[in-house]
């Protein structure tokens, strides 16, 4: 079961006080290329997935995660929780309140792309670059 798979069992399983949820996922992949007088020395790739969960009841509370496998329950009540601690008031966040929402958005599936492109790239700039 994926994390936005959890969070769609854990909607259904919600405490009552939380009267709506709202939940998102992003993936971010970072290439770092690493140039030594001109040519290229090595490349690095990464990956870094988030959790960013908001619900209300009394109040709005929001959780931020990059424990992709944190049980998701748990999750909307550190949110819930983290309500009573700020200033805010309930938002409306959602139209339909007989629904909850799940968001995902990933940088880019195709990580071999995105660093064949970047390297290119940042190759270029950095070929431009004086040399000291």
């Amino acid at each position: 079961m994926t994390g936005m798979e959890r969070y769609k069992k854990a909607f259904a399983e919600m405490p009552p006080e939380i009267r709506e949820a709202e939940v998102n996922k992003e993936t971010h992949d970072a290439v770092t290329v690493y140039m030594d007088m001109g040519r290229l020395a090595d490349v690095q790739v990464s990956r870094q997935t988030a959790m960013y969960i908001r619900v209300t009841g009394e109040k709005t509370g929001c959780y931020y995660t990059q424990d992709i496998g944190e049980d998701a329950l748990d999750a909307l009540k550190k949110a819930y929780e983290n309500s009573f601690y700020g200033e805010n008031e309930p938002e409306k966040i959602l139209t339909d309140k007989s629904k909850m929402v799940l968001g995902g958005k990933r940088a880019c599936s195709d990580v071999k792309q995105l660093t064949d492109t970047a390297v290119g790239l940042m190759k270029k700039a950095m070929a431009e670059l004086p040399v000291s």
